[in-house]
């Protein structure tokens, strides 16, 4: 109820719709607006609900992410300068970092992108795509639905987007992928649209 100067306000239960399930809670909400006030208290509830959520339908928090052959075969190359790591578990990480960590930072960013080439992010969006189901804790899944619905996007698209900016940078900075990328996918792109 922070942007609400009304005077009249009452207790009411309140329905919140997330990950097409409901929450529901009882706050003060204003009579005249209807802004409701979201605490302390009520967040502490919405985070065990989440959690109860999470045990009984993990599905829910589970992201299919289309991801292209090339982009893959990259993810695969990288993957084994970490072995004991799952693709899953190596997307979600990079997923993480980029959004939680790279993407708020304008002199990271800055150094991203001027690295990066059109010709790798496009490559990376050349079929074929197969999809990895990738799952988040409540709190990751509930971050990046807020950061999608507010850009007009959708969780996977911002997570594909994600993992094909950093996968980029990877590649034009860490000269065993650039080698692998330049042999492996750049021939075969130039043999297609030659």
């Amino acid at each position: 109820m922070n942007n609400c100067n009304h005077d009249k306000h009452s207790k009411k239960e309140i329905v919140k719709e997330v990950l097409k399930c409901k929450f529901k809670f009882k706050t003060m909400v204003c009579n005249e607006c209807g802004h409701y006030l979201w605490d302390k208290e009520v967040e502490q509830k919405f985070n065990l609900w989440l959690e109860k959520l999470y045990k009984n339908k993990r599905e829910k928090f589970q992201v299919q992410i289309p991801l292209s052959e090339n982009l893959r075969k990259c993810l695969n190359k990288l993957r084994r300068n970490y072995p004991s790591v799952t693709d899953t578990d190596l997307v979600r990480a990079i997923i993480i970092t980029y959004l939680d960590h790279l993407s708020t930072n304008k002199k990271l960013m800055k150094m991203i992108n001027e690295n990066i080439t059109e010709e790798i992010i496009n490559s990376f969006a050349e079929p074929p795509f197969s999809s990895m189901k990738v799952q988040f804790r409540p709190k990751y899944t509930i971050k990046y639905l807020e950061l999608a619905n507010m850009i007009g996007s959708t969780q996977a698209k911002v997570m594909q987007d994600a993992v094909k900016k950093l996968m980029a940078f990877f590649v034009a900075t860490d000269n065993e992928l650039k080698d692998f990328w330049n042999t492996e996918i750049k021939k075969y792109i130039d043999m297609l649209v030659a």
